[in-house]
């Protein structure tokens, strides 16, 4: 929390390493530091900014894009961490050390089929394509380092990296909603080190009339905030559901500060995605719900008319942005765009079918090799996951992808067979998911409810031995 008010990216620096420093010095243990220091460190993405102009300005035809379009990269601590995880795995992994599984072998091949496709193209600088190289191993370390010492840990230490996991979780989620909810009070941003937005220029146009701007919170965009809050909230679900918590114990008053966020950011995708999890809670808490005692409830001294306040928000905010996606066709609309963008990329895969455009290479491939015209008024990824999947990763990737899915549901429906509970979260989790990815440009499959899982999976394979 502290870090929303460092005044520069130097301290943010200075914060990271005493925080790092702290770890070591109070567990005297690496391979502890490494588990419990990477998550926090991972919530900001703060840095030493680098950026690299694909699209001039004067080469667009609207003026939305006054800077062009530009492809960012930051030198982090967390990139410095990752790089000492890396190097130490390895150490590790000489001495005979090390413990391994399908899913950690087929995420290292994932990481490598990435980075062939971002040398392919030679769009970023080398050093830019093994710094981001380096950020995705960097996770698959962390998920293998944590997994190994999950599964060779004594149950105290098991449970005692369960609750820290989901109190970390949980403060980044109030961190993020609380942040969404006073830039919406404020009108823009805060200016804190901590946003990666300095302006909310152009986004006014896509709120809801003109009371309810929408916002971005430490991210980058309204849906991407409402996604990470959406998926931090059902990774902390899922820990909870874990340490075997009844609803009860689940339903704090602290949850109405995401659920406030995400009305507030608006976004349609996001309200789809949340069915499934509300359909779960329906079926697998439908004797603890009475709508009898509606009337009763409070929550903590609370009364009725918070809640109906809260509902009435909703409704008008979801009816007026389902509405305009309603009425929003015709040329040039937002389903226009769509379908132009869709074309696009397909276009693309199949002049780079195999490995790909490279990572994060949608916008400046496309506008080069764009025979449409759309990427010329609308310079921005195919909206859909998948298809930018294919489009950035080639065939080879979404193989990949589609192998690891595959491995990670059987592992999974394998090891749930007592907990159906459990196992139908994280499963209507991945619809969820796949909801969003189907109307978005979100290729990051490595959510928070799937990093749980994986971990997941590792304690239960310690317990089942």
């Amino acid at each position: 929390m502290g870090c929303l008010f460092l005044p520069s990216v130097k301290w943010f620096f200075g914060w990271s390493i005493l925080f790092i420093t702290g770890i070591f010095w109070l567990t005297r243990s690496w391979e502890k530091t490494i588990v419990y220091g990477y998550w926090p460190l991972s919530v900001y993405y703060v840095g030493q900014l680098y950026v690299f102009q694909v699209i001039r300005p004067e080469e667009l035809y609207l003026p939305l894009y006054p800077e062009g379009r530009s492809l960012y990269f930051k030198l982090t601590p967390l990139l410095i961490l990752g790089i000492a995880m890396i190097v130490t795995w390895v150490i590790k992994m000489l001495m005979g050390r090390v413990k391994t599984d399908w899913l950690i072998l087929i995420l290292l091949i994932s990481v490598l089929t990435r980075l062939v496709s971002g040398f392919e193209m030679k769009i970023l600088p080398w050093w830019v394509e093994i710094g981001m190289m380096t950020n995705n191993l960097a996770l698959v370390v962390w998920w293998w380092w944590t997994s190994n010492y999950l599964k060779s840990a004594k149950k105290k230490d098991r449970e005692y990296f369960w609750k820290y996991l989901g109190e970390i979780i949980k403060v980044s989620i109030i961190i993020g909603s609380l942040l969404v909810l006073i830039q919406t009070i404020n009108g823009s941003v805060l200016g804190l080190v901590v946003e990666q937005m300095t302006t909310l220029a152009y986004l006014g146009a896509d709120s809801v009339g003109s009371w309810l701007i929408r916002v971005v919170g430490i991210w980058n965009h309204p849906n991407e905030a409402a996604y990470y809050i959406l998926f931090w909230s059902i990774a902390w679900l899922l820990i909870r559901i874990k340490l075997g918590d009844n609803l009860k114990e689940i339903l704090k008053k602290w949850l109405l500060l995401p659920l406030l966020a995400l009305i507030c950011l608006q976004s349609r995708t996001v309200y789809l995605a949340m069915v499934p999890i509300i359909f779960w809670g329906v079926y697998f808490y439908r004797d603890k719900i009475n709508i009898k005692k509606l009337k009763e409830m409070r929550i903590k001294g609370g009364k009725l008319w918070l809640i109906m306040g809260i509902l009435f928000l909703a409704v008008m905010v979801m009816g007026d942005r389902f509405l305009n996606l309603l009425t929003n066709f015709g040329e040039n609309s937002g389903w226009d765009t769509r379908e132009k963008l869709v074309v696009v990329a397909t276009n693309l895969t199949k002049k780079h079918l195999w490995w790909g455009v490279g990572d994060g290479n949608f916008i400046p491939v496309a506008f080069r090799e764009d025979l449409t015209g759309i990427m010329k008024t609308f310079p921005e990824a195919v909206h859909n996951g998948g298809l930018l999947i294919l489009t950035e990763e080639g065939l080879v990737g979404v193989v990949v992808w589609i192998f690891f899915m595959m491995v990670f549901i059987k592992y999974w429906w394998s090891y749930t067979k007592k907990n159906l509970k459990l196992r139908w979260l994280l499963l209507g989790s991945l619809w969820s998911q796949f909801i969003v990815m189907t109307f978005q440009p979100f290729s990051n499959i490595l959510m928070a409810n799937f990093i749980v899982g994986v971990l997941l999976l590792a304690n239960e394979a310690k317990l089942s031995k």
